[in-house]
């Protein structure tokens, strides 16, 4: 019900949290890209769910239950919170301390990273480990890197110390850093420490297709006499649908079309 849907962060953490085991567990390479608008995602994800619940005697016969149709409907439901707090952190959904903080160590980050590229020039293996750094990206990346400048300014201290840098005072800043930013990822919940809110969406995506396009199996079994394919169509995807039949159109207007000499 509306009053029960979740509004704060928080809230929608939990909600995410539920299915946060499972949406880890897909591996890197099967998370799917989204192929529709998220709030169409959702929109026709519902409409599948009560189609499911409108037909539901018909699917029973076929191997559908009511467990499969409320975890499916707990996936969408994780699917729209997740959308919802990478939404918040686009907007800057942590608060103003934690968001002060990360500004603090990234500034540190880039001067560290300024600073090594002057004092580690001719070290190959400096400037291999340096490389790591530029790669990084996102709040894991940023407690790694300042972990490892910890260790380049200390395996480093003459190099640094040619250029003026305070050895003693930035590996503690840096160290300092890190270990604040390690609390806030342990404090956050699932998704964050997964390695991004947008991450667990996509995640959580892969398993609502899965889900869903193992309904529509289901539906087209149980409704395979059905000549006007009405029941079926319940389940189908019509922005799928519509956008194909665009493909199409448009494929066709170009075979039409004369070429030019």
């Amino acid at each position: 019900m509306a009053e029960n849907r979740p509004r704060t962060l928080e809230e929608h953490q939990a909600v995410v949290a539920e299915v946060g085991h499972l949406a880890a567990a897909i591996p890197a390479e099967a998370i799917r890209d989204l192929d529709m608008p998220m709030p169409t995602a959702i929109d026709e994800g519902f409409a599948v769910v009560l189609a499911a619940r409108e037909n539901y005697d018909a699917l029973s016969r076929v191997g559908v239950t009511h467990a499969m149709i409320d975890h499916y409907e707990q996936l969408l439901l994780s699917m729209s919170s997740s959308q919802s707090i990478w939404q918040m952190e686009r907007r800057g959904g942590r608060n103003e301390e934690t968001a002060a903080m990360i500004d603090e160590a990234e500034k540190l980050r880039n001067f560290l990273t300024d600073a090594a590229e002057l004092a580690l020039r001719n070290n190959l293996e400096g400037q291999r480990r340096l490389e790591t750094i530029r790669e990084g990206d996102g709040i894991p990346d940023l407690v790694s890197d300042l972990d490892l400048f910890t260790l380049l300014l200390t395996e480093a201290k003459t190099l640094f110390e040619a250029i003026h840098i305070d050895v003693e005072e930035q590996a503690n800043r840096a160290g300092g850093m890190r270990d604040s930013l390690r609390k806030v990822l342990a404090e956050e919940d699932v998704a964050k420490a997964l390695s991004g809110s947008k991450e667990m969406r996509d995640r959580i995506y892969t398993l609502v297709k899965d889900k869903q396009q193992e309904l529509r199996m289901f539906a087209s079994f149980a409704f395979r006499d059905d000549k006007t394919n009405k029941r079926r169509g319940l389940f189908a995807s019509s922005y799928l649908r519509k956008r194909d039949r665009r493909a199409r159109a448009r494929a066709a207007f170009k075979a039409s079309t004369p070429t030019q000499d």
